[in-house]
């Protein structure tokens, strides 16, 4: 057992002098959208791509708002969806193809 021990402990020292570097690729830039909102109350906008929805921000009432979307590529079909703060209506624009600088008038 003694033996055993002192083997890994040699192999242990042996493998010390390594370093290792690990980098992450360079982060994608954002795509940004440009969204009009001409109702009374803010809306909260959403894009569905093709894993999932994912909330992106809130556009004040009667307000423009240039918002980022991160993790979708340009040129990626979307679906752009805004909701009033209180719920009651929802705008949806469908078939998006995503690209900087799109601009949706809600509603």
């Amino acid at each position: 057992m003694r033996r055993v021990v002192l083997a890994a402990l040699a192999i242990t020292l042996g493998c010390g002098g390594r370093s290792i570097v690990v980098q992450n690729p360079p982060p994608q830039a954002a795509i940004s959208i440009v969204v009009t909102n001409s109702l009374t109350q803010p809306v909260n906008v959403y894009v569905t791509g093709p894993d999932a929805e994912v909330f992106l921000s809130q556009v004040a009432a009667n307000g423009t708002t240039s918002v980022p979307v991160r993790n979708i590529p340009a040129g990626t079909m979307v679906k752009l969806r805004a909701v009033t703060r209180d719920g009651s209506r929802t705008y949806m624009r469908e078939g998006v193809e995503l690209r900087d600088g799109y601009q949706w008038r809600v509603p």
